[in-house]
């Protein structure tokens, strides 16, 4: 009836900061049962061998073929730049 367990979830330590660690937070306090364990790093994951439930990375397109659940949260038009 109402969700519970531990969720397991990674992704960059830059989106933590920017985007994610809010999130987490605020679903943490409307779904007091769920147990978020979040880890941050850029390090590439193997989310079986890990056991990731979650894993949020950024990438430029097409994304990689494989197995697992793909979907694409945001676009962002940010470059980097120097001169």
């Amino acid at each position: 009836a109402e969700p519970q367990g531990r969720v397991r979830v990674t992704c960059p330590p830059g989106l933590v900061h920017f985007r994610i660690g809010d999130l987490v937070a605020r679903f943490m306090d409307r779904y007091p049962l769920v147990q978020v364990y979040l880890k941050s790093t850029s390090r590439p994951i193997d989310v079986i061998t890990d056991s990731i439930d979650v894993s949020i990375r950024v990438s430029t397109p097409p994304l990689e073929e494989g197995d697992l659940v793909r979907r694409i949260l945001a676009q962002s038009p940010q470059r980097i730049v120097a001169s």
